[in-house]
């Protein structure tokens, strides 16, 4: 029986260790990591000026650096789907520190199987517990 006891308090002791080591911040400040933000509204049109309605839109913000490097993270944060006038309205969150980002959207048409990526152009992006700057947009699809 005293076996049995220390045989299982190792254990209950390494899942407590194992819980306490997976869910300590790891900045110096203890706080999770912190996500930056913009708030989007615009329109989408097609190749021949019409609105889109019903879209599916995905948004990122990435630095320049890697805004080919990988795609739009299409089910995210992030999305949102245009009214039957082609507008939309969302915030944005990247995980990327505040400041100067690549704005990308990922367009999925109804009734269409494809995704089309545009790229927006550079935003700022605000520290998520900052008031997240406003930016407004007309996205063409080709």
């Amino acid at each position: 029986m005293p076996r049995l006891l220390t045989l299982l308090g190792r254990h209950v002791l390494t899942c407590v260790v194992a819980s306490l080591a997976c869910t300590i911040p790891t900045t110096l400040c203890g706080c999770p990591p912190a996500r930056s933000t913009v708030f989007v509204r615009g329109s989408l049109t097609d190749a021949a000026g019409q609105t889109v309605g019903g879209a599916r839109l995905y948004f990122d913000g990435v630095p320049a650096s890697q805004s080919t490097s990988f795609p739009v993270y299409v089910g995210g944060p992030g999305d949102t789907q245009t009214d039957g006038g082609g507008t939309f309205a969302t915030l944005i969150y990247s995980p990327f520190s505040p400041g100067q980002l690549v704005l990308r959207a990922a367009v999925v048409r109804p009734g269409l199987p494809d995704t089309v990526t545009l790229s927006v152009g550079g935003v700022t992006f605000r520290n998520e517990r900052e008031t997240p700057e406003t930016v407004s947009v007309a996205l063409h699809l080709p």
